[in-house]
């Protein structure tokens, strides 16, 4: 029997020029896997804030991907020159390895953080 394809969850901001460097870095990291994407403006942004805790929408669609898929691991997302974000880049690294601990701390999975700089360089934070 064919053994079933296994998921990863990635949380990555809406902005479009960030996709196809992430689906690159994802696909060659994590091969033979289904992707569960899940975007909002300046996803580091929700993920970091300690009032917010990812509540609503997006935590809705993340507790739906790890009950009905169990991924493997958990990649966060940011970039340079996020609209929905603006701040600086060291800024955003800040709140994307704060955004890793709380995930961290609240699911039992392997957690990764990635920043694309200037929408060109993919570097693990």
């Amino acid at each position: 029997m064919k053994e079933k394809k296994k998921f990863i969850l990635c949380l990555n901001c809406i902005d479009g020029r960030t996709h196809e460097a992430i689906f690159d870095y994802l696909k060659r990291n994590y091969p033979e896997r289904y992707i569960d994407y899940i975007t909002a403006p300046g996803m580091v942004r929700h993920l970091s804030d300690e009032k917010e805790k990812f509540n609503g929408f997006l935590n809705e669609a993340i507790e739906i991907s790890i009950k009905f898929h169990n991924p493997e691991a958990i990649v966060i997302a940011a970039h340079s020159d996020c609209a929905g974000n603006p701040v600086e880049d060291a800024k955003q690294k800040q709140m994307l390895k704060k955004a890793k601990e709380m995930i961290s701390s609240k699911y039992n999975i392997s957690v990764e953080a990635v920043f694309l700089e200037n929408n060109q360089n993919l570097v693990n934070v």
